[in-house]
């Protein structure tokens, strides 16, 4: 009988590289793509699922048994910000959905994919909890933390093993967002700045990811937890920058700039957030985690790099 997998979201950068990753690991892969409207992402999947015939052929669908959640959206669509009921719609009250109905068709495990941004909301142990529905940052992360709450509550997914994952900054071969920005930037010929305090960040290689969802999906893990992941290997951005030029190569040139007058310049053009981004130390502390999986990193931050670039995903000539 062929083992197979749902996953949703099938269609994004970390989705697409677990669809080929399975079926390298001898996994049927089911896939559906999705609807971009984000009112529409889950209610398609929902019917499908109810449909049965659809999705699965009649003398396939009992050897699906796990799900894997990989959809959402981020904090900016097509038409600049999501609002939060947008984003909460999507990001939590839909996977709820999906579980449930996974859980109808006696699904055995439920692997959901948050974001380490839903560390800030950890107080927050209800959706009751109005007032942080006014906060204009740190929407994504607060949806997220819902969705967590929501499927780790019994009442809504009784009957099916729901493994969540808070991921850091995920990169790659194909990689989008912020990442991709960080390569761009490297990849000109000017001399960037140096400071001492620059803090320490958490990153995650979508190879790393993978080999742990394979491995959850093989073991038998405790379930009805949150699990706190990374490649274990923490990095200052000074330290990012360094090991991209060496893989395009590149010199890396530097100058020291005052952390201050950085701060001034980035207030000016109000950049606080991305202030944030760069000062304030967040590190996941992954160490309980990787001992109760049994997992351990394959690859290491500059390990990953490499394979990246070796991938020839990305133009390595410096701009101009």
């Amino acid at each position: 009988m062929t083992h197979r997998v749902l996953i949703a979201g099938a269609t994004g950068f970390i989705g697409n590289n677990l669809v080929q990753a399975l079926i390298k690991n001898g996994y049927c892969e089911s896939q559906h793509y999705l609807s971009d409207m984000p009112e529409d992402i889950f209610n398609i999947m929902r019917c499908k699922l109810l449909e049965n015939r659809s999705l699965f052929p009649d003398e396939d669908k009992r050897t699906v048994s796990d799900a894997i959640c990989c959809a959402g959206i981020h904090e900016y669509g097509p038409n600049g910000l999501w609002d939060l009921e947008t984003l909460i719609q999507v990001n939590a009250r839909q996977p709820l959905a999906l579980a449930q109905q996974c859980q109808l068709l006696k699904f055995r495990k439920f692997i959901f994919l948050s974001s380490q941004k839903a560390q800030r909301f950890d107080h927050v142990v209800n959706s009751t909890q109005k007032k942080v529905f006014d906060l204009q940052v740190g929407k994504y992360g607060f949806s997220k933390r819902l969705a967590e709450i929501f499927l780790l509550d019994k009442k809504n997914s009784a009957g099916i093993e729901v493994l969540i994952f808070r991921l850091p900054v995920v990169y790659g071969s194909g990689v989008g967002g912020n990442f991709k920005e960080l390569i761009k930037f490297a990849r000109r010929k000017i001399p960037l700045p140096v400071v001492t305090t620059y803090a320490k960040k958490s990153y995650l290689g979508i190879d790393n990811l993978i080999s742990c969802i394979v491995h959850c999906l093989r073991k038998d893990v405790v379930p009805d937890k949150v699990y706190k992941i990374s490649d274990d290997d923490d990095k200052t951005l000074s330290e990012v920058f360094f090991l991209l030029k060496k893989n395009m190569g590149m010199r890396y040139i530097t100058f020291y700039l005052p952390e201050f007058f950085l701060k001034a310049i980035m207030v000016l053009f109000r950049k606080k957030e991305l202030y944030a981004q760069i000062f304030i130390d967040s590190r996941l502390d992954v160490a309980e985690s990787l001992r109760e999986l049994g997992w351990v990193p394959k690859y290491s931050f500059s390990g990953n790099l490499k394979k990246m670039f070796k991938s020839n995903s990305f133009d390595l000539q410096p701009e101009k």
